[in-house]
């Protein structure tokens, strides 16, 4: 299956294209350095991103805590099963669900990002769901992402992204992670909610892509859950259609015509479409909201079949310790001597120093290895995202960094 943008998402021919469609380039998490999180206590594993509907980019960190949601907590009804992954047949959302082995892209070549190559991944299409005549089909995907990102760099920045929003909650969040890689941006999201699955944890959100002015309605609306499974090693991507009676209304025909009379006021149609998703109520919408948290809650991601990978160039580093760390990795600095590790602007001891961060500081890996100065190098981000850059794994026989849990 072809993850690039589906050729049925609808792109009008304006004349002004979203500032934000420059996320259709795929552009690293990691250009820019984001504002440090505000770190607060361990989270319940359905709380809310955020305890007031978010607007349009949202800047500020919430105050008071956020409330649990208990409907999402899986049955034990029938399951669909396919390759070491399974889902409960969730009524009013599927009655069967058909699995498959997407085969791997190789990509164009020299390119990245959704142009790029990519490993085999597991997909599952809903059979039986509510929408007559969705946009896109519903489906479930599992990407091996350790292997993807090894091909494929921003997938780790992505899985990064996702990583460090799951660990502590961030002001300044303009946009959510999102697998697979299209060639279209992410317009606006609603809803944001951690959600835990049998097998790991992630964010579902309301979200719609594009690459033009769009109206929000069934069209391009969907519901989709980012997770990653504890060991790390799959990332999660639910792609479910989603439409609200209240997008349909003559009120709602006639913000679009007044935006489609002037575009600049988009941005204000967007915000009022975000509040209008975050105040209506579950069952409002088709599906009902909390039926797709059950079946997402419900996954079971343990695969039992190898997915095949696009061809990774063989890696030697002569002099280097032996490394012990991979693309989409936890991984933390070793306590040794009490001397802090040099983050670099590239690898290499030549290569400008960034920061410096202090034993135990935890990270994530998104790319490499490389080889420079008899050393492997690795492309990390701390795991609040303040701090980007390449770190040397070792020399000498010490390890300067260190897979972590």
């Amino acid at each position: 299956m072809n993850h690039r943008l589906s050729p049925s998402i609808r792109i009008l021919a304006a004349p002004c294209i979203l500032a934000l469609a420059a996320l259709a380039c795929n552009l690293p998490f990691g250009a820019a350095t984001p504002a440090p999180p505000t770190e607060t206590p361990p989270q319940p594993a359905t709380a809310d991103l955020y305890t007031e509907p978010p607007p349009l980019f949202p800047t500020d960190t919430p105050s008071a805590p956020a409330t649990p949601t208990a409907t999402a907590a899986p049955t034990d009804g029938p399951r669909v099963s396919f390759g070491g992954v399974s889902f409960e047949v969730v009524p009013g959302v599927l009655s069967s669900a058909a699995g498959t082995i997407d085969p791997l892209q190789e990509g164009e070549a020299g390119m990245t990002g959704w142009p790029g190559p990519a490993p085999e991944d597991i997909r599952f299409e809903l059979q039986g769901y509510p929408l007559a005549q969705p946009w896109i089909k519903p489906q479930i995907l599992v990407f091996p992402i350790q292997e993807y990102a090894a091909v494929n760099a921003p997938a780790g920045e992505i899985a990064a992204r996702l990583d460090n929003l799951l660990r502590a909650v961030q002001a300044g969040v303009d946009h959510l992670p999102f697998l697979p890689m299209w060639n279209a941006g992410q317009v606006f999201y609603a809803r944001p909610q951690i959600l835990s699955f049998r097998s790991g944890q992630g964010i579902r959100y309301l979200t719609c892509y594009a690459q033009a002015l769009v109206r929000i309605d069934a069209g391009c609306l969907f519901y989709t859950f980012q997770g990653l499974t504890s060991d790390g090693k799959y990332y999660v991507s639910a792609i479910l259609p989603v439409d609200l009676p209240d997008l349909h209304t003559g009120a709602a025909d006639q913000k679009w015509n007044a935006v489609m009379a002037d575009n600049t006021l988009y941005a204000s149609y967007l915000g009022e479409v975000s509040q209008l998703l975050a105040s209506a109520s579950p069952q409002a919408f088709l599906p009902d909201l909390n039926n797709l948290d059950a079946l997402v809650s419900s996954l079971i991601v343990s695969p039992t079949v190898t997915l095949k990978t696009p061809a990774v160039r063989a890696f030697s580093c002569p002099g280097a310790q032996a490394s012990r760390l991979a693309p989409a990795s936890r991984a933390r600095v070793t306590f040794t001597d009490g001397t802090p590790l040099r983050v670099r602007e590239d690898a290499g001891k030549s290569a400008k120093i960034l920061k410096t961060i202090p034993e135990g500081t935890e990270m994530y890996i998104i790319e490499g290895p490389k080889c420079a100065d008899r050393g492997v190098w690795w492309r990390m981000q701390t795991k609040d995202g303040a701090i980007g850059g390449w770190v040397m794994e070792g020399e000498d026989g010490v390890y300067f960094i260190e897979p972590w849990p």
